[in-house]
């Protein structure tokens, strides 16, 4: 299972290497990402400055066999990904927003978005195919209550799959 979470703009991994993936190299997944690009389907791009919750997780079932009742049995099970945080300054109302509130009016849509992470040089450390996904909840709050007070917005997507891009 792979699973990467940015934190501070840095790419920790947990669980398997990404070098397990001969797209990604070891090189690759140490640099700094500085922007996250989010694209849709219909060619509209949003930058992000953080993603976190890529990844998968493999429900495991477990059975006894009839013929060697001490020994316990595993098999797959359901795949479940848990849902997509991205962080930006807050930037006002744009297709993105419109997608979000379209929830209210139940004509809410699902699509496929593609997530690249960029470092500084404008190089692709990695992309991530969402699919069928829908926005799930919406926020937006101060980075520090007291001091420069710069607005974040968070969305969180819900997603049915997914996929590391080669």
């Amino acid at each position: 299972m792979n699973r990467i979470v940015t934190m501070l703009g840095y790419l920790f991994v947990v669980g398997l290497a990404l070098t397990a993936n001969p797209v990604l190299s070891q090189e690759r997944h140490l640099r700094k990402a500085v922007e996250v690009k989010v694209d849709w389907e219909d060619g509209k791009t949003f930058s992000f400055q953080e993603v976190s919750g890529l990844g998968m997780q493999v429900e495991i079932l477990e059975f006894r066999e009839g013929g060697d009742p001490a020994a316990v049995r595993k098999l797959p099970g359901r795949v479940n990904y848990p849902n997509v945080i991205l962080k930006r300054g807050f930037v006002g109302g744009d297709d993105f927003w419109d997608w979000i509130k379209s929830a209210r009016s139940g004509s809410l849509t699902r699509k496929n978005l593609l997530i690249t992470l960029i470092d500084s040089q404008g190089a692709t450390l990695a992309k991530f195919r969402l699919a069928q996904c829908l926005p799930s909840r919406w926020t937006v709050e101060t980075d520090t209550p007291h001091e420069r007070r710069i607005f974040v917005e968070q969305v969180e997507i819900a997603t049915e799959q997914v996929d590391i891009v080669p």
